[in-house]
């Protein structure tokens, strides 16, 4: 027995020796597993893929995301086989890769597999960075340069994964170098008939000679450059040859309909710096596609989707821009023009670089440099235009990469290249002007730390490269940067003078902008441009720190208020109380701002800086300034835990994050406020934007921010002003409803696809209208009678409006995010925001309940940050708007607007009455609607009182 017992304490200690030792040893080494996707994971075995998947995961994936992810073979496991985890996995990974670095080309192959699933393009850039690194710190591992290949095919950079796959074939005895050799041979197979350098010169010794057929092949491939050629032909008996072989290759109406899309584009690209004309020249470029696209011209196709992508960046979106960029990569191969193909590249590149894939913008400029010095291997000794052609290119091609090599701190590099540039063109041009200027930037950021009067003199050196009329919004940043660099060094004065001056550029750039403005006209875009000076208004709260809160607040206020305040003040229906606070339509002063507010209101206004954050609590007739330290990163780390407890459904994450939110962000604001607060106002800053504000939790006094006062949000204090004078000029009397649940939109389209009519929504609006119909008249619209049209007819003159159906928060492109109403005609019942902004008129809605997924979620919008369904209803002057940040069960939904409109009807103001319905579900028996996760998303955007007298 005692022999028994001591084999058996021996098996445990082996047993728990064998378990250590496999913990330890999977940060090591990943068992291997059968491949489930395209990239090539840690430990995967090789077989046959195509696509994201390669087929049914190896198990069954549970829906919830694990907490804790304690290998990295886990984490692998994970990737492949639960793609809602796809985040999580990433996570993991990252920590992972700080120990062991063959995680780095994993979390490349995440990046792809997200970018893949997710729709999310941009990610194939952070994907190529990460496989870059990856290949850098292991250079001659297989699975690291299996990714950077795959990321750079699809990535459409050709050349580049050409020799990765060439790399990866001379170090691989396994079947993945199959594989690449598969890829290699389809990446090398010619896509035409050879350089349109070579072709065009065989072309012309054809029609020299006649010969008929071999034009015929010469142009088969490049209609474009054939098109070009005939018009530079001067012999009349070729000129008619190819004439007759064009129109043969094309048709005669397609030859005519290529030379009007061709001058569509030509004369359109004057217009692109146009702000004003943007919208105009899109829809052009987009006829013009659409007959490039038929006749098979690659040339024309990419040049007109590479024009594409440069409205769209201008314009503030490069989100777009890069969509529209992954679209035209494919067709470089095929382009004749060196100048499309080279184009091509080199938008990728700039957008690349801004949005922030600084390495991965120069492989996609270098790429545009070798289309250059390819082609000019094949000119003559006669061809002297195309060399002069060719030298031009080439000199701008590297001024762009100086640009990026800047953006990288690579001086020296850009130095070489501008000096190059400058040598091809015998002459700088303002490109090169620009580009040193900000050389000269990037030197002073260098030098501010240890030097700060040399950071002042590189900053003045950028300034005087910049003419006083180019680039405000730049100058403005130098000077706010200057003033930083003056102020370290002990020049006070000179400091407080770039302060101004940096503020006099904002203010002159901003005015230029809105001048001849037109309502309703890229209304997103607008915003998203305005959004380009928050950087420097940053610098300038920054440089202030708590010096001076007043001119902060000024600072602050101006950069979220002055692009919607101007919009609203285009409304017939702004009060005149309101345009009289703000003659100049710029935003209000903190004392004018706590004179206007209520007694018992507390506004908190945040800026989230880079290293700190800044609060002001307005109180009536006070104002109280704080700073601490609280980064952004922090901020926005505390967003997405929130965001992942919502997607997981994790309600004690929630809870547990909603405690260590109020205490970084609302603790000491709260108590700087004071306790006779009957009413808490929050103007959010950055990742704020999207935290369920009711839901934070107080530990010590051991209740919910909700339970201690009503909560309104809005997008700055000026627009939270105009709310309360917007509000009290209704008039008193003949309140009604519009109530519109369940719409019949069309279920076949593909934006619609998976989504079901909402029954829950046709009870929820019967009970409203019980409950309204013995205090004013209410208009139900249901089924196929609520169409857009019948929204726009009906609700002009509404006090409250209550849409109970499906919207869709599009985060890539926040202005194609719709409501889904009932087709009517020819309109399809997907209705976007654009056109909401342009079309809705609100001239007495007191207030407008969005009791939709998601419908005050999703990407913020513009400068004052409120959500994309949210900004057209404030745009169009509704003093307050309610709505959800995710989505929520239907039957959730019905529960609190019914209860939300009951307490409104009763005299209830809507924060009170959303504060009311909020308290009840949080008391209730069902522990399904005491969930934070079930209450915690409606907010209250602005203002509204109740048009019924309180009942007692």
């Amino acid at each position: 027995m005692h022999l028994l017992k001591k084999i058996a304490i021996v098996m445990l200690l082996l047993c728990g020796c064998a378990t250590a030792c496999h913990k330890r040893e999977d940060t090591i080494r990943v068992v291997e597993w059968p491949r489930e996707v395209e990239p090539r994971l840690t430990g995967a075995t090789w077989q046959r893929c195509s696509g994201v998947e390669c087929g049914p995961p190896g198990r069954i994936a549970a829906e919830v995301c694990p907490e804790l992810i304690e290998t990295h073979h886990d984490a692998l496991r994970m990737l492949a086989a639960q793609p809602q985890c796809t985040d999580r996995a990433i996570e993991a990974l990252q920590g992972f890769a700080r120990r062991d670095a063959r995680a780095l080309s994993d979390i490349a192959a995440a990046y792809y597999l997200r970018a893949k699933r997710g729709g999310r393009e941009s990610e194939l850039l952070r994907a190529l960075e990460a496989a870059l690194r990856a290949v850098e710190a292991m250079p001659r591992d297989e699975a690291a340069r299996f990714n950077l290949a795959l990321v750079q095919e699809t990535a459409g950079l050709s050349g580049d994964a050409i020799a990765s796959w060439d790399a990866l074939v001379a170090i691989d005895r396994s079947q993945w170098a199959e594989e690449a050799r598969e890829r290699l041979r389809r990446l090398r197979k010619p896509v035409v008939s050879g350089p349109w350098l070579v072709q065009r010169r065989k072309l012309r010794a054809a029609l020299a000679a006649g010969d008929r057929a071999a034009v015929r092949t010469l142009i088969a491939d490049f209609p474009t450059p054939a098109l070009e050629e005939l018009s530079r032909t001067k012999d009349p008996a070729s000129a008619k040859l190819l004439d007759t072989e064009l129109s043969l290759r094309l048709g005669g109406e397609e030859m005519r309909s290529l030379h009007h899309a061709r001058g569509v584009q030509s004369a359109r690209a004057h217009s692109l710096n146009r702000q004003s004309r943007n919208f105009e020249s899109l829809s052009d470029y987009n006829a013009a596609l659409e007959i490039f696209v038929h006749l098979r011209d690659a040339d024309m196709i990419a040049s007109t989707l590479r024009a594409r992508v440069g409205i769209y960046r201008a314009m503030g979106q490069p989100e777009l821009a890069w969509r529209e960029s992954l679209q035209a990569l494919p067709y470089a191969p095929r382009v004749g023009s060196t100048r499309r193909r080279q184009m091509v590249f080199t938008e990728a590149a700039e957008t690349a670089a801004i949005l922030g894939y600084a390495r991965a913008a120069l492989l996609y400029q270098d790429a545009a440099l070798r289309t250059i010095q390819e082609d000019a291997k094949w000119i003559s000794p006669e061809d002297a235009e195309e060399e002069a052609d060719l030298r031009r290119f080439l000199a701008s091609a590297r001024r762009v990469r100086a640009g990026i090599e800047v953006r990288l701190g690579w001086l020296e590099d850009a130095e070489n290249d501008l000096v190059e540039a400058t040598r091809l063109m015998e002459k700088g041009g303002s490109e090169t002007v620009a580009l040193q200027a900000r050389m000269q930037e990037v030197r002073g950021q260098t030098l501010l730390p240890l030097n700060p009067s040399g950071a002042a003199d590189a900053f003045t050196s950028a300034l005087n490269a910049v003419a006083r009329d180019e680039l405000k919004s730049f100058r403005a940043s130098l000077y706010a940067q200057r003033a930083e660099a003056r102020r370290r060094s002990g020049r006070e004065a000179d400091a407080a003078r770039d302060l101004g001056e940096a503020l006099r550029e904002l203010r002159e750039e901003e005015s230029r902008i809105l001048r001849d403005r037109e309502r309703g006209e890229g209304e997103n875009l607008w915003s998203a441009y305005f959004s380009r000076f928050d950087d420097t208004y940053e610098r300038l709260i920054e440089q202030l720190g708590s010096g001076d809160g007043e001119k902060a607040f000024d600072y602050k206020e101006r950069s979220l208020a002055y692009e919607p305040l101007n919009l609203i003040l285009t409304l017939d229906v702004t009060p005149p109380s309101f345009r009289r606070l703000v003659p100049r339509g710029e935003p209000m002063t903190l004392a004018a701002i706590a004179a206007e507010l209520p007694p018992g209101t507390a506004l908190l206004q945040y800026a989230v800086l880079k290293n700190e954050t800044h609060a002001w609590i307005i109180r009536r007739n006070r104002a109280t300034h704080l700073a601490w330290k609280l980064s952004r990163a922090e901020v926005e780390r505390f967003s997405e835990l929130m965001q992942r407890a919502v997607r997981e459904r994790d309600a004690n994450l929630m809870h547990r994050t909603s405690k260590q939110v109020f205490e970084a962000l609302i603790e000491k604001p709260l108590a700087a406020a004071g306790a006779d607060m009957g009413r808490l106002v929050i103007v959010p800053d950055g990742a704020m934007h999207g935290l369920p504000f009711a839901a934070l939790y107080d530990s010590k006094a051991k209740e919910y921010l909700i339970e201690k006062a009503p909560i309104e949000l809005a997008g700055s204090a000026t627009l939270y002003i105009f709310s309360l004078h917007r509000d009290d000029a209704f008039p008193p009397a003949s309140p009604s409803a519009l109530l519109i649940g369940d719409p019949a939109f069309d279920e076949e389209s593909d934006l619609a696809r998976g989504m079901e009519r909402l029954p829950g929504a046709l009870a929820e609006v019967e009970q409203i209208r019980r409950a309204y119909a013995p205090l004013m008249p209410v208009e139900v619209r249901t089924g196929a009678d609520a169409t857009f049209a019948a929204m726009l007819e009906l609700a002009r003159n509404r006090t409250v409006i209550h849409f109970a159906g499906h919207s869709m928060v599009n985060e890539e492109q926040p202005w194609r995010s719709v409501l889904l109403l009932a087709r009517s005609g020819g309109d399809s019942g997907a209705v976007e925001a654009a056109e909401l902004v342009r079309k809705l008129r609100l001239d007495r809605t007191r207030l407008f309940v969005l009791a939709a997924c998601s419908s005050a979620g999703g990407l913020p919008v513009g400068p004052e940050g409120v959500a994309p369904l949210v900004r057209p209803l404030i745009a169009a002057g509704v003093p307050a708007v309610m709505g959800s940040l995710w989505d929520v069960e239907d039957a959730t939904a019905e529960k609190l607007s019914v209860s939300f409109h009951r307490y409104y009807g009763k005299g209830s103001d809507a924060a009170a009455a959303l504060q009311a319905a909020q308290r009840d579900m949080l008391r209730n028996e069902n522990p399904g609607l005491r969930s934070v996760l079930a209450w915690a998303p409606f907010q209250v955007i602005g203002h509204a009182s109740s048009p019924f007298a309180p009942s007692h």
